[in-house]
Protein backbone atom coordinates (compact mmCIF):
# COMPACT_ATOMS: atom_id res chain seq x y z
CA UNK A 1 0.00 0.00 0.00
CA UNK A 2 2.82 2.40 0.86
CA UNK A 3 4.38 1.92 -2.58
CA UNK A 4 1.07 2.59 -4.33
CA UNK A 5 0.47 5.81 -2.36
CA UNK A 6 3.97 7.10 -3.17
CA UNK A 7 3.59 6.33 -6.87
CA UNK A 8 0.24 8.14 -7.00
CA UNK A 9 1.91 11.34 -5.86
CA UNK A 10 4.79 11.02 -8.34
CA UNK A 11 2.76 10.09 -11.42
CA UNK A 12 0.37 13.04 -11.49
CA UNK A 13 2.25 15.14 -14.05
CA UNK A 14 0.53 14.94 -17.42
CA UNK A 15 0.60 16.86 -20.69
CA UNK A 16 -2.66 18.76 -21.22
CA UNK A 17 -1.99 18.87 -24.99
CA UNK A 18 -2.08 15.06 -25.08
CA UNK A 19 -5.33 15.06 -23.08
CA UNK A 20 -6.86 17.51 -25.59
CA UNK A 21 -5.73 15.32 -28.52
CA UNK A 22 -7.27 12.23 -26.86
CA UNK A 23 -10.57 14.05 -26.40
CA UNK A 24 -10.63 14.85 -30.14
CA UNK A 25 -10.43 11.15 -31.15
CA UNK A 26 -13.64 9.77 -32.68
CA UNK A 27 -15.85 7.92 -30.21
CA UNK A 28 -16.13 4.99 -30.38
CA UNK A 29 -12.85 3.98 -31.96
CA UNK A 30 -13.13 0.99 -34.31
CA UNK A 31 -10.75 -1.96 -34.48
CA UNK A 32 -9.88 -3.94 -37.60
CA UNK A 33 -12.42 -6.58 -36.52
CA UNK A 34 -15.17 -3.99 -36.24
CA UNK A 35 -15.17 -3.91 -32.44
CA UNK A 36 -15.99 -0.61 -30.78
CA UNK A 37 -13.40 0.73 -28.34
CA UNK A 38 -14.31 3.16 -25.56
CA UNK A 39 -12.26 4.87 -22.88
CA UNK A 40 -13.43 3.92 -19.38
CA UNK A 41 -12.99 7.08 -17.36
CA UNK A 42 -14.18 5.93 -13.92
CA UNK A 43 -11.56 3.44 -12.75
CA UNK A 44 -8.62 5.55 -11.58
CA UNK A 45 -7.69 8.26 -9.12
CA UNK A 46 -7.11 10.32 -12.28
CA UNK A 47 -9.01 10.39 -15.56
CA UNK A 48 -7.99 7.82 -18.15
CA UNK A 49 -6.87 10.66 -20.42
CA UNK A 50 -4.64 12.05 -17.68
CA UNK A 51 -3.22 8.57 -17.13
CA UNK A 52 -2.44 8.10 -20.83
CA UNK A 53 -0.96 11.63 -21.01
CA UNK A 54 1.38 10.93 -18.08
CA UNK A 55 4.74 12.52 -18.91
CA UNK A 56 6.51 9.25 -18.03
CA UNK A 57 4.87 7.65 -21.08
CA UNK A 58 6.68 10.07 -23.44
CA UNK A 59 3.80 10.26 -25.93
CA UNK A 60 3.41 12.96 -28.54
CA UNK A 61 0.32 14.38 -30.22
CA UNK A 62 1.45 12.59 -33.39
CA UNK A 63 1.24 9.28 -31.49
CA UNK A 64 -2.32 10.03 -30.38
CA UNK A 65 -3.46 11.05 -33.87
CA UNK A 66 -2.13 7.73 -35.22
CA UNK A 67 -4.29 5.60 -32.88
CA UNK A 68 -7.36 5.20 -35.17
CA UNK A 69 -5.23 4.17 -38.16
CA UNK A 70 -3.20 1.71 -36.08
CA UNK A 71 -6.36 0.12 -34.67
CA UNK A 72 -7.76 -0.40 -38.15
CA UNK A 73 -4.51 -1.67 -39.66
CA UNK A 74 -1.44 -2.44 -37.56
CA UNK A 75 0.65 -2.31 -40.74
CA UNK A 76 0.04 1.44 -40.85
CA UNK A 77 2.73 1.65 -38.16
CA UNK A 78 5.90 1.30 -40.19
CA UNK A 79 8.67 2.58 -37.89
CA UNK A 80 9.12 2.70 -34.15
CA UNK A 81 10.63 5.71 -32.39
CA UNK A 82 14.21 4.56 -33.03
CA UNK A 83 13.52 4.42 -36.78
CA UNK A 84 13.54 0.61 -36.95
CA UNK A 85 10.86 -1.25 -38.90
CA UNK A 86 8.26 -2.97 -36.77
Amino acid sequence: MWYYDCMRKLDREFDQNIVDALKKLPVPLKSARGSEIYFDNDKRYESIFEHIANKNHHLTIKDIKAIPAILLDKNSLKLDRSGKKV
